[in-house]
């Protein structure tokens, strides 16, 4: 998000970083989804989390939340590159 700042407010001396930020904000994004993988046991249960979601589980707020920023930060490194 911070690459995207420095994009939005044209800050000339960081502008060479705005993309090594926003490659490793994505990786780490892709970091924190793997990590929800073990919380739920085994793998097959992804199928069943995204067809009977239970919104008062902590653990789908998780998914939605680490989805929407992967789908910012791919975004920003897309524009950016």
């Amino acid at each position: 998000m911070r690459a995207f700042l420095l994009t939005l407010f044209n800050i000339q001396h960081l502008k060479p970083f705005t993309r090594i930020a926003s490659l490793s904000a994505f990786a780490t994004t892709l970091g924190a989804a793997a990590i929800i993988l073990p919380d739920l046991g085994r793998v097959e249960r992804v199928y069943n989390l995204v067809l009977h979601p239970n919104f008062r589980s902590p653990l789908i707020w998780d998914v939605i939340v680490v989805t929407a920023y992967l789908m910012l930060t791919f975004l920003s490194v897309y524009f950016q590159l």
